[in-house]
């Protein structure tokens, strides 16, 4: 081969490099389920600024455009985030990369949808620890006698311990919140509980 050929290739190499850089852009590896229950498990890489610039979280609702593939005729669906899973490099696809790359073609309407009857509640979104409507007036005397019981435990010098108590009582903490409806004085309480264990206690416990 030539040299002004090898050089030839060499540059539209590059050339090509360059622009699948430039068509590139962020983006997030969804899991999705639609709405109405019949597909589940879909796997799409979306762009970011699909949703304004940042990654939505699971139980979001948008609708995705669907071309016709092998199993499925396709349509326009109204879907539901399972789970975020990592991050992408988004790109224009062409069909033979469909569906793990969402064409633009496909994002119909970011959401969230105003109906998604499968899709999970949305959590709530609430202030951290007195940081909104509530304060815990009694806060510092329940972590004096929260630790003082732990320390006094007969299991305290036990193995594992205390962090696997530490981490059970975040877990019922948590569970708790989830079934709460509102951003009450109650869950403004359990927020501080679990900042003061995860923030004090397990790092004072090397848990």
């Amino acid at each position: 081969m030539k040299k002004s050929q090898l050089r030839k290739i060499i540059r539209e190499s590059i050339k090509s490099l360059m622009t699948e850089q430039q068509q590139t852009e962020p983006g997030t590896r969804y899991t999705l389920s639609t709405c109405s229950g019949q597909y589940h498990g879909i796997a799409q890489c979306i762009p970011d600024s699909f949703f304004g610039g940042s990654p939505v979280a699971v139980g979001h609702t948008f609708t995705l455009g669907y071309p016709p593939h092998p199993g499925n005729q396709g349509g326009v669906k109204d879907v539901y985030v399972i789970s975020v899973d990592n991050s992408c490099g988004w790109y224009e696809s062409s069909g033979n990369t469909y569906p793990v790359n969402a064409p633009t073609s496909a994002q119909i309407a970011p959401g969230p949808l105003n109906s998604c009857p499968n899709a999970p509640a949305a959590p709530l979104s609430c202030p951290g620890c007195n940081g909104g409507n509530y304060t815990w007036g009694n806060m510092q005397n329940w972590q004096n006698n929260f630790t003082t019981n732990m320390q006094n435990a007969s299991w305290f010098n036990a193995p594992n311990q205390p962090c696997q108590f530490l981490n059970a009582r975040i877990a019922q903490w948590e569970s708790t919140q989830a079934g709460l409806s509102n951003c009450n004085a109650y869950h403004n309480a359990l927020t501080c509980k679990i900042k003061y264990v995860d923030a004090i206690l397990k790092p004072q416990y090397s848990c």
